[in-house]
């Protein structure tokens, strides 16, 4: 399965810049988010998700954490994994 995580800091979930709003929905717009909590200590919001962009794992495997990463002149939104 696809299933991965990331986390977007709350002040581009909160922004009301447009083009904060759109790079956020286009990158929530790729998963189906299954779980999100709310970090206050790290100002950010954490997403558990599956999602075509995210590697392939088998069932009982560490979840895998994945930077959300913003190409604005290509007008799009990739996820990369972070590797520890």
């Amino acid at each position: 399965m696809r299933v991965g995580k990331f986390k977007i800091e709350n002040r581009f979930l909160n922004s009301k810049r447009i083009d904060n709003k759109f790079y956020v929905q286009m990158a929530l717009s790729k998963v189906f988010i299954t779980d999100q909590r709310k970090d206050p200590v790290n100002k950010c919001t954490n997403f558990k998700g599956i999602c075509d962009e995210f590697d392939d794992i088998k069932d009982g495997d560490e979840v895998p954490e994945y930077t959300v990463e913003i190409h604005k002149k290509e007008n799009k939104v990739t996820f990369t994994r972070i590797q520890l």
